[in-house]
């Protein structure tokens, strides 16, 4: 079943180009705003573990810092290994609060 769990606040959130963990729910996030859009996907690379909000936006993608796999954003697709997804959850700005589906 999922929820809707406030992360915090939209001055909380990243910068454009940025990356930065939230806890959802004891559920590790990595919030990262691209192109002054947020996204949100599993902090945990699905190759070695790294934490993707330790790594960094390039060319529209979220790149892992230990091996540099790099996620869409909005599908959560690696660029070169299609077994290799991120999870990617649902977000919702609410006035200034800012909220995952988890």
């Amino acid at each position: 079943m999922t929820q809707w769990v406030r992360i915090g606040g939209v001055s909380e959130m990243p910068t454009d180009g940025m990356a930065k963990e939230c806890n959802a729910a004891g559920t590790s996030i990595c919030v990262a705003r691209i192109d002054g859009k947020l996204a949100a996907l599993n902090n945990e690379c699905p190759h070695h573990g790294a934490l993707l909000s330790d790594g960094m936006i390039e060319d529209g993608r979220v790149v892992c810092a230990w091996h540099g796999w790099s996620f869409d954003p909005q599908t959560g697709a690696e660029l070169r290994n299609p077994l290799g997804a991120a999870t990617v959850y649902p977000m919702r700005v609410d006035g200034d609060d800012v909220l995952c589906e988890v």
